[in-house]
């Protein structure tokens, strides 16, 4: 059962491919759109349009995540960040709905954070519609510690970078597990990429999760 919710209709031309950080939602989504020819959305480049329509007022959890300056939202305690970027991603979800439902009704892979599984559930019509990916804790240490120490010195807080390293990687592995347990939860499927999987092998499983077919 995809959820207790009765399907919506109106989106069935969509495929979803959602997750936590560091999994290579958007590196898989542009290879998918270009070897199958699908439109691609990607949820955070829609974010800097979105942005100014952004009031306050009506937004109040996204507004404040996206106006956070960096080095103040990472040395937030990990779960506080989780909790604050689940209610960001809630609000901006209602802002992905209104650019799809107003979009030409052609086959497109939307990606992205923000498509959480309690959020995207009610308008599955199928479960192969939608996937999420999550990395495992150690594909998350070999492939994205190293990116993330070098983002974090240069613009993280300089009074300890270190415990502001190992804050954001604890907020990447809380939010996957929180994915992890969502998906269960609502008898979605999940793709684990860790160090064992390549690119492509990991594209293969999305195409054929989606029945794309041969390219």
């Amino acid at each position: 059962m995809i959820a207790e919710e009765k399907p919506k209709q109106g989106l069935d031309h969509v495929l979803w491919i959602g997750g936590s950080t560091c999994a290579g939602k958007t590196t898989l989504t542009k290879l998918l759109g270009t070897r199958y020819g699908l439109r691609t959305y990607h949820v955070d480049k829609a974010l800097r349009e979105h942005m100014r329509q952004i009031d306050p007022a009506t937004y109040p959890a996204l507004h404040e995540w996206t106006t956070m300056p960096w080095k103040e939202r990472c040395v937030r305690p990990w779960k506080v960040q989780l909790a604050d970027s689940i209610a960001a991603y809630e609000e901006q979800f209602g802002m992905v709905l209104q650019d799809l439902l107003t979009s030409a009704p052609t086959p497109v892979l939307v990606e992205g954070a923000a498509l959480l599984p309690h959020l995207v559930a009610p308008w599955l019509q199928h479960g192969r519609q939608a996937i999420w990916a999550i990395p495992s804790q150690a594909f998350l240490q070999q492939h994205h510690s190293k990116r993330i120490s070098v983002v974090l010195r240069i613009r993280g807080p300089s009074e300890d970078p270190d415990w502001a390293f190992r804050n954001w990687m604890d907020f990447g592995d809380g939010f996957a597990r929180w994915i992890a347990e969502s998906t269960e939860k609502l008898g979605l499927p999940l793709l684990m990429v860790d160090e064992q999987s390549t690119l492509e092998e990991n594209a293969e499983v999305l195409a054929r999760h989606f029945g794309l077919g041969s390219p």
